[in-house]
């Protein structure tokens, strides 16, 4: 298994779990590569900021992230991963993460910082898969538009959290955080016991000199930012780690529609203490958290600054009890709570999805109840070349590619006997790997560039998953007509907007756009059988057959069932029960005299 990971491009907050991601995929059993999207950024930056100086040249920070973003495509291109992997989805343009898609990864966003969650959910719909280290901000990221959303926890690295020897480090009550993120209140609360008591206490982070009661605490504080492997040594010396939650609220403003949720998983602390051996007590229990650590055994929990005080006279004079419940907490860590744990679910999960093969053999009546028939098939997400290539007439001598991709479908035509083949592809890198591949490549947005072409020069034209991505295909289909033989043939295959899934969830009030299948966010067109064979009708052509595509969702049970079940409304049964199974059709169609057209303008083109 091949998998690239893309580091968060951050030099601040993500950029400890950016090393622990990538130092645990070089231990792991695949074949790894990182790109350091922080250090391209890095350089663009650098080089912008010397054009504005020298030149007066002014640069977006979309225009950053797209300039950093494009040797990322080098290298997917060169290395051909099964898996590319980031944790920062709003700096990879979606059209970055469109492009890698094409050239057959699977591409996944791991959200462990939910700060950032306002600018991450416009972007995230691109993603093939999602995992979010909040559990209440999944149904957010399915209202967005993501279609494989998971709650994925946070995790511990044990290279940096680990058990440490006794030091300087050892205090009986230790809290490290922000002061500035709400936990103050209870500090402030329990303060004047902590004082009265003589509990060895030490508090680090930045801001608690906004404590009411710092000067009381004031030898007990360290307004400092600190680092990972001192923190594993503070959490294991420590007979008491306070984990406080401080403010669980979270408002997210998204599209001018505002989301508030309350936090309800475990932070990075909770996972972290624990692997470093240390005991904690953890403010208001996420509901959660029961899922990780058994509280009253592995961990325990406060509600009040009352419950508080009193757990920490208890656990400070019961060292036993509590190095017990330290060491059962931090066995349970290393086996379930590591990013190794984390991983291998993301691997498993996001390449493991089900693509199974749904036969089916069935006529429609489309058109005027001309048949079309439905031939056995099978879908795979990453192009089935193969399906494309037995469409193509046996004698047909020249091809062009619409949407060519990398060119790998050119050498199943040439073993078939086509001699020439051309490609057109708008992304530039895969482009350029497409030319070592066909006769010629034409890098370009098909409804832009002029082709070099003659009349009549095609036996075949190829529209590979484009038409739908067009303002106007039909204009596309009409102009590129003109290039085909007579008895040429044009191959498209094209979602079915009528596909079951999408009905469904249309009848429970929901639209949601994706990063890839049927409600692609990037297609500006959608269609049902019925105006793809009237597009192609305007466009001056003839559906000679439809083969339906599917990917194992919806078999003829579920649909036949489902078309019971809206009888009442009259829906003509015996057409609709096949079309809905279907995610994508294959058309092949052929050329029609102008005046076997029927008449039909452009002007009436649905969309």
């Amino acid at each position: 298994m091949k998998v690239v990971f893309v580091n968060s491009g951050l030099d601040s907050a993500d950029k400890p779990f950016d090393r622990y991601i990538d130092l645990t995929l070089c231990d792991m059993d695949v074949d790894y590569k990182l790109f350091d999207f922080a250090a391209h950024i890095k350089f663009f930056d650098d080089a912008f900021s010397h054009a504005r100086a020298a030149y007066d040249i002014d640069y977006s920070s979309n225009q950053l992230y797209k300039y950093s973003a494009a040797p990322l495509l080098q290298l997917v291109s060169e290395f051909e991963p099964d898996l590319v992997l980031t944790t920062q989805g709003c700096f990879l343009p979606p059209m970055t993460v469109r492009s890698m898609q094409k050239m057959g990864a699977a591409v996944v966003l791991w959200v462990l910082d939910d700060n950032g969650a306002d600018e991450t959910l416009k972007h995230a719909y691109v993603y093939d898969y999602v995992f979010t280290s909040e559990s209440s901000l999944v149904e957010i990221y399915l209202d967005c538009g993501c279609t494989n959303v998971s709650y994925l926890p946070q995790a511990a690295f044990p290279g940096v959290f680990k058990k440490q020897p006794a030091s300087h480090f050892e205090y009986d009550v230790c809290a490290i955080g922000s002061g500035e993120c709400g936990p103050t209140e209870v500090i402030d609360a329990i303060a004047g016991f902590l004082v009265d008591s003589d509990v060895r206490t030490r508090i680090i982070g930045e801001r608690w000199d906004v404590l009411k009661s710092a000067h009381m605490l004031n030898k007990s504080i360290s307004n400092r930012a600190i680092y990972a492997a001192d923190r594993a040594r503070y959490y294991s010396n420590a007979k008491i780690n306070l984990n406080l939650q401080g403010n669980r609220d979270l408002t997210l403003r998204i599209n001018g529609q505002e989301y508030s949720i309350v936090r309800s998983s475990p932070d990075h602390k909770t996972f972290e203490i624990a692997a470093s051996g240390g005991f904690q007590l953890i403010e208001s229990a996420s509901p959660n958290l029961e899922r990780y650590f058994e509280v009253g055994k592995e961990v325990d929990i406060f509600e009040s600054p009352i419950e508080l005080a009193d757990k920490i006279a208890h656990y400070v004079e019961h060292s036993d009890e509590r190095e017990e419940m330290a060491r059962l907490a931090r066995e349970r860590c290393l086996k379930e709570h590591t990013y190794v744990n984390r991983l291998e679910f993301i691997l498993e999960h996001a390449l493991h999805k089900d693509n199974g093969v749904l036969i089916q053999d069935a006529i429609a009546s489309v058109n005027n109840d001309q048949a079309y028939l439905y031939e056995k098939n099978r879908f795979n997400s990453r192009r089935d070349d193969e399906i494309l290539a037995r469409s193509v007439p046996p004698d047909a001598k020249r091809v062009l590619e619409i949407g060519c991709g990398e060119g790998l479908l050119g050498d199943i035509l040439r073993s078939k006997g086509v001699k020439e083949i051309f490609g057109v592809e708008e992304n530039e890198v895969v482009a350029n790997k497409a030319i070592d591949r066909l006769d010629k490549v034409i890098i370009g947005n098909i409804e832009e560039v002029e082709l070099p072409f003659r009349s009549n020069f095609f036996d075949c034209i190829i529209y590979r998953g484009v038409l739908e991505n067009l303002q106007e295909p039909w204009r596309a289909l009409s102009k590129q007509g003109n290039l085909l033989t007579p008895s040429g043939k044009i191959i498209a295959c094209i979602p079915n907007t009528l596909y079951l899934p999408v009905i469904k969830d249309f009848l429970k009030g929901c639209w949601r756009y994706s990063g890839s299948g049927t409600l692609d966010g990037t297609h500006p067109k959608s269609f049902t059988l019925r105006e793809i064979v009237y597009m192609f009708k305007l466009a001056g052509f003839e559906i000679e057959a439809v083969e339906g595509i599917t990917n194992g969702r919806v078999d003829s049970e579920e649909a036949s069932t489902f078309m019971k079940s809206i009888k009442p409304l009259n829906v003509a049964a015996e057409s609709l029960i096949a079309e809905i199974q279907y995610s994508h059709y294959m058309m092949v169609a052929k050329k029609v005299r102008a005046d076997d057209r029927g008449g039909v303008g452009l002007c009436l083109v649905k969309s």
